[in-house]
């Protein structure tokens, strides 16, 4: 299988960028955000490691937070829908 991977480099992306090379999956990675993610290779699977968490943060400025952990998700999710793409999103309790 291929997968794409967002937030590669964060803690649980990347050990699951790892695993998946282990098993010989093939793997391409990125560490954008999710609105700058306009194509990707043709890919059986997007997993989703990008989220804003810190909720101290959050409350100073919750627009921020709307925009990339909700509004770029949907975004991501509709370009999706055209590219046949299973999705698998990982966050953290802070996220929600």
């Amino acid at each position: 299988m291929r997968y794409l991977v967002i937030a590669a480099s964060s803690f649980y992306g990347s050990n699951f960028v790892r695993l998946l090379r282990e098993k010989g999956e093939e793997v391409f990675t990125t560490q954008e955000r999710l609105s700058q993610i306009i194509s990707h290779p043709k890919c059986d699977w997007v997993v989703n490691f990008a989220s804003k968490s810190l909720v101290a943060e959050s409350w100073l400025n919750p627009k921020d937070w709307l925009k990339t952990n909700v509004l770029e998700t949907c975004e991501l999710l509709e370009r999706m829908t055209k590219w046949g793409t299973k999705y698998l999103h990982i966050g953290t309790p802070e996220v929600y």
